[in-house]
């Protein structure tokens, strides 16, 4: 049993990336049913994890935790955006008003509160560390909310365009080493799994 789940998981994705680079006749039209079922199995997990987690608040909303009140809202506000958003489609009018009026506000919120987040860690790290890397990141955090402060509040475009060369010669290029290492650990992680090296979908 154990070299079959190794055999079928190693041809799967042999298979898959053959298709990817000689996308021909059969194999094209097998590449799509891959890709469907892969949607159909991404979907499954995305309901058993929503289960899960308005299962373990549900625990914690019986037995009347001290966050019982933010359980509450968060097992409504799952219930009721899963039944809107499966009745009416993610083009649905409720749908659209449940992403404008609560998810984008949302997100806007948790952004927010991350600039915060940041700069108490950045002023943590000059304090217990006290290296390039930590002064690179406690200095770079401040300045750019400090540039963007400043940005916000004189509303003139010389400051904004100093404010926006300031972040491509520094930011963008950051950004893209990160995406890039991104990207080069998905390759490893997807070479090991194809050569058996890291086998997930072993039990233990």
């Amino acid at each position: 049993m154990r070299l079959l789940r190794i055999s079928l998981a190693l041809g799967v994705g042999l298979l898959a990336l053959l298709m990817y680079f000689f996308p021909l006749g059969p194999l094209a039209a097998l590449q799509w049913v891959f890709y469907d079922w892969a949607a159909v199995l991404v979907a499954a997990a995305w309901v058993l994890g929503l289960h899960y987690m308005a299962q373990h608040h549900w625990r914690g909303l019986i037995r009347r935790r001290g966050d019982w009140p933010a359980r509450a809202v968060l097992i409504l506000t799952l219930v009721l955006t899963f039944v809107v958003t499966l009745l009416q489609g993610p083009g649905g009018t409720w749908t659209r008003w449940l992403l404008e009026y609560g998810l984008i506000p949302a997100a806007v919120s948790l952004f927010a509160v991350a600039g915060v987040v940041l700069t108490y860690r950045g002023l943590w790290l000059l304090q217990h560390r006290r290296d390039p890397l930590a002064w690179s990141f406690a200095v770079g955090v401040v300045l750019f909310l400090a540039a963007d402060a400043v940005r916000f509040f004189t509303g003139r475009p010389q400051v904004a365009q100093a404010v926006s060369t300031l972040e491509r010669w520094l930011v963008v290029p950051a950004l893209r080493g990160l995406l890039l290492g991104l990207a080069l650990g998905l390759i490893t992680t997807a070479w090991r799994l194809l050569w058996a090296a890291d086998r997930p979908y072993e039990d233990e």
